[in-house]
């Protein structure tokens, strides 16, 4: 069950306790119930320590057994119940129920050092755990309604929803997400909802991956000046998948740091808890799921030998050159590249060495990529390069620095060079991507007959 609350929660929202002096009379006593709504009075001795209860239960039971005459001016102490069960403040709210249940009264005086400080009724509990139950519902809704928001499977927009959404859950209206790049470095403010402080000055100096979902603490000095506190922190673990055993591991946490609540659930500490367990278990698992999502589109998108585009990727960034050429009447150039000899190498050094060759040489062309510039390996030892809005001389000078920058020597090959043939568009919307593409092929085919390690192009006219 939610509720561990004790019962201190309850008697402070009762307001002052209502007291009568065992001495006073039994006028007094209904006078007193009557004036305040309660069902019973703490009676008190000169002490003011607690002597016993009287409700109206007592005096009606009283005045029967007497006639009902006489009981006006009788004393309080005549009438009370003297055998008094009670409780402290940080009584559990179910032991002091079954202190009641178990005495067979509705009425629990919450004394300290001998001195009520309270009273708890069973209504009181009974009301408390219905709200209880209501909250714990709406919780479960809340959280059920944020899980269906999550549509998109971008890493990115799965934080900026977590930052935007989850403070509303714990009733809260500005938030801090900080979250480790990568396993044992500081904290890094990765999105923010009003909250416009750093992670240095949020006293964040390392990650950590705390078991509490919620921990409560005070505002940092650095937001004094603007927020109000106490400030929660929801803690929420970053699972990674390809651990040692391939397994799931945890190696992160990300923190979502949140002030300015608008109600006192900050000081509801269960209730806090059970929203912060449910969410930790929903908000983890689209945080995965993203990671893998995203690991697997880049996958896709990354020739895993060489660290260069796709073919795939090429082809869509062609086609939307393409339309964008068309449309604008831009000229872009396209150059297809492949290494002299290729098989030489393998069959000489291996294909570790071949390998390490496509290596080197997709550095040497990445080292020289203009930022518009794709480029993929295409196949086996070629890589195709998409030059938007180039020239035939631009795209030469490219190549020829890209040739300059790969120097390669390999036992029983010599040097290791590359050809290209670079075709360019026709400014004609006949002249599909495929056509571009298999002019480039035809002109690097060409580089090899007259000689290999040059460049062949074709101007448009």
């Amino acid at each position: 069950m939610l509720d561990v609350r004790s019962v201190g929660h309850i008697a402070k929202n009762l307001g002052k306790v209502v007291c009568i002096h065992q001495n006073e009379s039994a006028d007094l006593a209904v006078e007193k119930l009557r004036n305040h709504n309660v069902g019973c009075l703490i009676v008190v001795d000169d002490s003011e320590r607690v002597a016993g209860i009287i409700s109206e239960r007592d005096i009606i039971t009283k005045a029967l057994l007497a006639g009902g005459c006489g009981l006006q001016d009788a004393p309080v102490a005549d009438l009370m119940t003297r055998q008094v069960v009670s409780c402290d403040m940080n009584t559990p709210i179910l032991d002091a129920l079954s202190r009641m249940t178990a005495k067979g009264i509705r009425h629990l005086p919450v004394v300290e050092d001998g001195v009520a400080i309270g009273m708890v009724s069973s209504r009181d509990i009974v009301s408390h755990q219905l709200s209880a139950t209501k909250a714990m519902q709406g919780a479960a809704e809340q959280v059920a309604m944020l899980s269906k928001s999550f549509k998109s499977l971008d890493y990115n927009e799965v934080l900026d929803l977590v930052t935007r959404e989850v403070p509303s859950i714990f009733g809260a209206s500005c938030g801090l997400l900080l979250v480790s790049q990568s396993p044992g470095l500081p904290v890094q403010v990765v999105s923010r909802n009003v909250c416009r402080y750093d992670a240095l000055k949020l006293g964040w100096q390392g990650d950590t991956s705390p078991a509490a979902p919620i921990t409560i603490s005070e505002v940092p000095v650095e937001c004094c000046n603007c927020k109000t506190g106490p400030r929660a922190v929801f803690n929420l673990p970053i699972y990674e998948v390809g651990g040692p055993d391939g397994g799931v591991t945890c190696g992160r946490c990300a923190h979502l740091c949140m002030c300015m609540f608008n109600s006192d659930v900050v000081n509801w500490r269960e209730l806090l808890s059970y929203k912060a367990t449910l969410l930790r278990e929903i908000l983890a698992v689209n945080l995965m799921n993203a990671k893998l999502y995203e690991q697997a589109r880049k996958e896709s998108r990354t020739d895993g030998l060489t660290g260069v585009t796709t073919r795939r990727t090429l082809e869509e960034r062609l086609e939307q050159e393409y339309l964008r050429s068309c449309r604008y009447r831009h000229p872009f150039c396209l150059a297809m590249i492949d290494v002299d000899r290729f098989k030489r190498v393998n069959d000489t050094n291996g294909h570790c060495a071949g390998d390490g060759t496509l290596r080197t040489l997709a550095r040497a062309l990445s080292d020289n990529l203009r930022k518009s510039d794709v480029l993929a390996r295409f196949g086996g030892d070629e890589f195709v390069l998409l030059m938007p809005e180039t020239s035939v001389d631009e795209a030469l000078a490219v190549i020829e620095r890209m040739r300059t920058a790969f120097n390669l020597t390999m036992p029983g090959c010599g040097k290791i060079t590359f050809s290209c043939g670079i075709s360019q568009w026709r400014l004609d919307p006949e002249d599909g991507p495929t056509d571009v593409v298999r002019r480039a092929d035809e002109l690097l085919y060409e580089a090899k007959r007259r000689g290999r390690d040059r460049t062949e192009v074709r101007r448009e006219t």
